[in-house]
């Protein structure tokens, strides 16, 4: 009888205050409304890639939706097609045809590894020597067209991996700042990179090694550290970059607080860093009066080569200033902000940009003014980079037309970097199939054409 009692004056109650009802029903409907809220970020998360499994930018039906994205690698590839010539042309004389007569010629196990590590002017060069020795293992002859493209096709990795990061940082739009980066990645002013074979697989390939180490330390599962180790051990021995990109790598993981992967990094990081140096032997100096760093020289030729990819050589110092002023001011400022897990990757990405500028700067600034096409991916990197975080910033106050403008500003000079490129990918084919030998020392280059013919690797007369 009692708990009747209450049950009829809880009935009563219920029914003589009807905005309690209608309490528990907005409350009900709240609970339900926030199971949804949280399925939805949880749809968002997985689509922007949550670094939990190893997931790539397209998936199914995202691949065909946003192809298009691709059209600058494809305007790229048709220049490569067109001009890529299969003759040596500067350091393919020494790093791939001297290493691969040396390479065939040598006996053990240990003759062929030390090959591999052997020091190429200032540089090791690991990774171009693998492509170079899996290839030739392959077709047993050096193809230098198909040397080419293998070095060009490591910027498809780059492009790749760098929209993985993309998408995790802004995953809404994330299709169109992945066209302005691929506006960047596939510019054809580096025409000494892709144009050439030693090049494009050094230079590119360092890039991509970098990238592909922290590709891997940002996933969570453990067993991707193995690989994580490997790409970290090549990014140290394949330039002379490498060691600063494996540092920022070691830092990167600091920030998982994860201590395997600390572990992992520091340890490739501190064992095999000292052993680059192991029997390395200094370039010798440039004929002429003895040439010696300094500031003056080397502040100016790192703002040369950052403002390049607006204009290159004439304005791109004042470009450069511009550049590095836009930088600190779209820079998310903040802790939360600026060491985002999401954006921590791209920003590693702009240290190993900007610290291989600043080492070009200090070395090549006492030798020679800035010209070197080969160098211009590290500031069409740096471009892209500028461009995400203004992006970022511009929507988040909401300034439309100042994006436009933005992005038009990048087409723009992605169209004058194309006529340059193209220019300079039809002039390197050119002198590579008219010159005798496009090197420096005719008489050396004769020798080594003669060693590698005679060795059966390639037969520059038979080319040409």
């Amino acid at each position: 009888m009692p708990s009747t009692q209450k049950k009829t004056q809880k009935d009563k109650q219920g029914k003589s205050n009807p905005s309690n009802n209608k309490d528990r029903a907005v409350v009900e409907k709240d609970k339900t409304t926030i199971k949804k809220d949280k399925t939805v970020i949880t749809k968002q998360e997985a689509a922007a890639g949550s670094g939990k499994s190893l997931s790539l930018p397209f998936r199914g039906a995202h691949y065909l939706l946003n192809a298009w994205v691709f059209i600058p690698a494809l305007f790229y590839f048709m220049l490569v097609g067109q001009y890529a010539a299969n003759a040596p042309i500067k350091d393919d004389y020494d790093a791939i045809l001297v290493f691969l007569t040396d390479f065939s010629h040598a006996h053990s196990f240990f003759e062929k590894a030390a090959l591999l590590f052997r020091q190429h002017n200032e540089h090791r060069i690991l990774s171009t020597r693998l492509l170079t020795v899996f290839y030739y293992t392959l077709t047993g002859k050096a193809n230098f067209r198909n040397l080419i493209f293998i070095g060009d096709l490591q910027l498809i990795v780059i492009f790749l991996v760098s929209v993985h990061f993309i998408r995790r940082w802004i995953p809404k739009y994330w299709n169109f700042i992945a066209f302005v980066w691929g506006l960047c990645i596939f510019d054809p002013s580096s025409y000494e990179n892709g144009a050439v074979s030693m090049t494009s697989l050094q230079n590119f390939g360092i890039v991509m090694l970098f990238l592909l180490t922290l590709y891997f330390y940002s996933l969570e599962q453990r067993k991707w550290l193995i690989p994580a180790a490997i790409f970290q051990f090549l990014c140290i021995f394949s330039s002379g970059n490498g060691i600063p990109g494996a540092l920022l790598v070691a830092i990167f993981t600091l920030f998982s607080k994860d201590k395997w992967k600390i572990a992992t990094s520091f340890t490739v990081l501190l064992i095999f860093s000292p052993l680059y140096f192991y029997h390395y032997v200094s370039p010798a100096p440039v004929a002429g009066p003895k040439q010696v760093i300094a500031l003056s020289t080397a502040v100016p030729y790192f703002f040369q080569m950052t403002g390049a990819h607006f204009h290159f050589p004439e304005y791109s110092l004042f470009y450069g200033i511009g550049v590095v002023v836009l930088l600190f001011l779209c820079l998310p400022y903040g802790n939360k902000a600026l060491f985002s897990k999401h954006l921590l990757p791209l920003l590693c990405l702009l240290g190993f940009v900007v610290v291989t500028e600043g080492l070009v700067a200090l070395i090549r600034s006492s030798t020679q003014i800035f010209y070197a096409s080969r160098y211009l991916i590290y500031p069409h990197l740096l471009a892209a980079i500028v461009f995400l975080l203004a992006f970022r910033k511009l929507m988040e106050k909401n300034i439309l037309w100042t994006v436009i403008i933005l992005f038009c500003g990048m087409v723009y000079a992605y169209s004058n970097n194309y006529r340059y490129g193209q220019a300079g990918f039809e002039r390197e084919s050119l002198r590579a199939e008219t010159l005798d030998y496009y090197y420096p020392d005719k008489h050396r280059a004769k020798v080594i054409a003669a060693n590698a013919c005679e060795a059966g690797i390639y037969c520059l007369q038979d080319e040409k």
